[in-house]
C-alpha cells in the first residue's frame, strides 16, 4: 500500500507542473506603442514606431493591420523652435535635427489617429476616429564620450575589437556603444572554363574577369553595449571588448571594417537599456528569473491608462572606424574546397541547369580525369549572399 501511495504522489508531483496554458494577449487596440530612436543633436534622427505583437503574427514590422490610421511626430526645443519631421508610420520618420545645439532641451510628441471601437462609434457617430497623444519630458542633451582609441587584439582563436573612451560629462560614468560592420569576401573559385549548352562542349574566354568574384557584406550590432565606471576610481572605459570574432569567420577573408558608434546616455537610459538587455537574454526555462518591468520615458498624455515602450534621449554622437586585413584569417576546413564529383546519372546539361558550373580540368575524388564542376555559389559570391554595393570608404580597387 505504501509503495502504491508513493508512486501516486510521485506521478502527481510530475503531472502537477504540466498543463495546457494559453497566454492572454492584448487586443489589437490595446497593444502598447513601441518607439525606437533618439534625437541626435546636429544630425538627421531616425524614429520608428510600431506596436507590440505576438510572435504568431510573424513580423514585428509596422503594418496596416496594426490599427493605426496615421501618425505624426513633432519635435521642439525650449527656445520655441520646431524641427521638421518627415515620414510615415509604415515607412518610419526622420527628425531633421541638423541645426539643433547641445545647450537646449528638447521634447518629442507623437500623434496617433486610431479608429474608434463599435461602442464608441455608436455613441459618437459623427467622429469615427480618435487621436492619442504621447510625449517625452523635456530632455537635457547628453554629449558623447571621447573615443580615444579603437584597436584590435589577435588571439589564438579570436580577434577582439577594443575601445577606450573618456567622458565628456565628468559626472556621468555611463557608456553606450553600437557598431556597424562591413567586410569583403571572394568566391571560393575562379572558373577557367565555360559550358556551351548547344554543343555541350567547353570553351575558354580570353581576358574574362569574374564580375562576381568579390562581394561586400554588412551587419550591425543587435543590441547596445553598456559600461559603467561608477565604482571605479577613474571615470574611463579602458580597452573594453566591443566585438569578438572567431578567426575562421569569413569576415577576415579579404578585408573587414568596424565602425564603433557611441553617444551620450543618462543614468535613467543606462538603467532602461540594462533592463531590456537582461530581459532579452533570459532563457525562459522553469528556473529563469521573471522579466523586470521596462519603464520608458514616453507617456500617453491623452489617456494615462495607455502605455508606451521606449526611451528617447537627446544626445550627441561620436564614431571611429578601423580596418582588419586578411592576415588574421584562418580557413576553418580547407578540405571543404574539394570539388564534388558529378552524378553519372545526369547529363552535363542537366548539371548546368541545376546550378553547377565547370571549373578547370582535373581529377575528381574517384581519380577520374576530366573537367571539374562546382555549384554556382562557389564561383559567384552574389549567389552566396553578397552584394556588389562596395562602400564609398573602401580602400582597395576591387570591383
Amino acid at each position: 500500500m505504501k509503495k502504491t501511495l508513493l508512486t501516486f504522489f510521485a506521478a502527481a508531483a510530475v503531472c502537477a507542473c504540466t498543463y495546457p496554458f494559453t497566454p492572454v494577449l492584448p487586443d489589437a487596440e490595446d497593444r502598447p506603442l513601441v518607439v525606437e530612436g533618439n534625437l541626435l543633436i546636429g544630425e538627421q534622427s531616425p524614429i520608428r514606431l510600431s506596436v507590440v505583437k505576438p510572435l504568431s503574427e510573424g513580423s514585428v514590422a509596422p503594418s496596416r493591420d496594426d490599427g493605426i490610421l496615421s501618425a505624426k511626430i513633432t519635435v521642439e526645443d525650449n527656445a520655441g523652435i520646431n524641427y521638421p519631421v518627415t515620414g510615415s508610420y509604415l515607412g518610419g520618420f526622420t527628425a531633421r535635427m541638423e541645426t539643433a545645439v547641445p545647450g537646449r532641451e528638447y521634447r518629442m510628441t507623437i500623434y496617433l489617429t486610431l479608429p474608434k471601437t463599435e461602442q464608441e462609434r455608436a455613441s459618437e457617430e459623427d467622429d469615427p476616429v480618435e487621436v492619442e497623444v504621447y510625449q517625452t519630458p523635456w530632455l537635457k542633451v547628453h554629449t558623447a564620450p571621447f573615443i580615444g582609441d579603437i584597436r584590435f587584439a589577435a588571439e589564438e582563436d579570436y580577434v577582439q575589437v577594443q575601445a577606450t573612451m573618456t567622458p565628456s560629462e565628468s559626472d556621468n560614468p555611463y557608456y553606450f556603444w553600437e557598431f556597424d560592420e562591413n567586410w569583403e569576401e571572394h568566391a571560393q573559385y575562379n572558373p577557367g572554363y565555360f559550358f556551351d549548352l548547344e554543343t555541350e562542349g567547353y570553351y575558354q574566354q580570353d581576358g574574362w574577369v569574374n564580375p562576381n568574384y568579390y562581394c561586400w557584406y554588412k551587419a550591425s550590432s543587435r543590441e547596445p553595449g553598456l559600461y559603467s565606471a561608477e565604482r571605479l576610481s577613474v571615470n574611463r572605459m579602458e580597452r573594453q571588448v566591443v566585438r569578438s570574432i572567431h578567426r575562421t569567420d569569413t569576415r577576415f577573408q579579404v578585408l573587414y571594417a568596424i565602425l564603433v558608434r557611441t553617444r551620450g546616455i543618462s543614468p535613467e537610459g543606462y538603467k532602461y537599456y540594462g533592463t531590456v538587455g537582461r530581459n532579452s537574454n533570459l532563457t525562459g526555462d522553469l528556473f529563469s528569473a521573471m522579466p523586470d518591468k521596462v519603464s520608458g520615458n514616453i507617456q500617453c498624455i491623452s489617456d494615462p491608462s495607455r502605455s508606451a515602450i521606449g526611451f528617447i534621449e537627446a544626445v550627441t554622437t561620436a564614431s571611429k572606424r578601423i580596418f582588419i586585413d586578411s592576415r588574421y584569417y584562418r580557413e576553418a576546413l580547407p578540405d571543404q574546397r574539394e570539388v564534388p564529383e558529378l552524378n553519372e546519372d545526369y547529363s552535363l546539361t542537366d548539371h548546368y541547369k541545376s546550378g553547377y558550373r565547370p571549373l578547370y580540368p582535373g581529377i575528381d575524388r574517384n581519380k577520374v580525369s576530366g573537367m571539374l564542376w562546382c555549384p554556382l555559389a562557389c564561383i559567384d559570391c552574389v549567389v552566396n549572399g553578397g552584394t556588389k554595393d562596395k562602400p564609398d570608404f573602401w580602400p582597395n580597387d576591387h570591383q
